[in-house]
This record gives C-alpha cells, structure tokens and sequence, in this order.
C-alpha cells in the first residue's frame, strides 16, 4: 500500500509542476502579448488636395488625418497644400464639410466618400500624394516622386476640360 500511495504522491507533484507552468507561461504571455499587437503602419507624405467640387470645402481628412480645406475647383484643380502629413496605410476612409456662401444648401454638412481606396504600401522614394475630391463624392488617391503631372487623373482632368469649356461659352 505504501507504494500506492507514493505513486499517487508522484503523480500529484507532476500535476501540480505542469499547473504552475502553464500559470508561469500563461502569466508571461499576458505581459508579452499586448506589445505584440500589430499597429498599423504610418508614413508621412506631402498631400496636394484636388477638389473638383463647385463649392469651397473644409474639414478634409483621411483616416482621421486632418487635411485642412481646399477653394472650389481651380483652373488644375489641385488648390490645397499641405506638408508631411501622417498617412495610415490601408483602407482609406476621407471625409470633407461643404462650404459656400451664407445661406447655401448643405453648408456644414459632413461628408462621406462613397468609396474608400486602398492604399497598401508606398514605394520608396514617394513624396506626394494626391487626394481627388469628386462631385459624384467619389474620392482617388495618386502617389508621386515629386512631378505634378504624376497626381493627375483622367477623370480629373476630363472634370478640368468640361470646366474650361463651359467657362470659355460663357
């Protein structure tokens, strides 16, 4: 019997080690763990606002970067300029405030993109990134080393194109 016994003391001692081990771990991990978590990676870019819309806007942001505001669509669209912005990688979600003389509609209103671009790394050597505001409330983001002509797009510059033409019939 005093083997039985024994045995059943042994077993005890080896039960109550791998406890206090997977405690010792578990307590570890609780510390390691949260400094593991992946933060979402951030760059800095110089940021040309383009926006297209018949009237002034304010607000700007991206991702909850503020991009400060930008004038009603200009002869090249691009009328805001703002320096070394932080600029979260991935999903892209802007927003904008519609402004416009006293009394127009929709003054203050807060805005959406309807569609939220992604953006999954920056190449090196990129400096600037366009942000193109649409009236459809659509947004597109170009990436640049440094050429102006690099943030354009097509469906800015035909924006651009109609714009002159109907100045120019004017």
């Amino acid at each position: 019997m005093n083997m039985n016994v024994r045995a059943e003391r042994s077993l005890s001692d080896q039960e109550t080690i791998f406890v206090r081990r997977r405690v010792f771990v578990g307590a570890v991990l609780s510390f390691l763990l949260p400094g593991c978590e992946a933060k979402p990676m951030r760059v800095y870019l110089n940021v040309s606002l383009f926006n297209y819309l018949e009237r002034p806007i304010f607000d700007v942001s991206m991702n909850g970067a503020d991009f400060m505001g930008a004038s009603a669509h200009g002869f090249y669209g691009a009328n805001g300029v703002i320096a070394m912005q932080p600029v979260t990688l991935g999903p892209q979600v802007v927003n904008w405030r519609l402004d416009g003389p006293e009394g127009m509609a929709g003054n203050g209103e807060n805005v959406i993109a309807k569609n939220h671009p992604i953006l999954d790394n920056v190449p090196p050597g990129m400096k600037w990134l366009g942000l193109h505001i649409y009236p459809d409330e659509t947004v597109e983001i170009r990436l640049s080393k440094g050429n102006p002509d690099d943030l354009q797009t097509e469906k800015g510059l035909a924006l651009i194109e109609a714009w002159e033409k109907q100045q120019h019939e004017r």
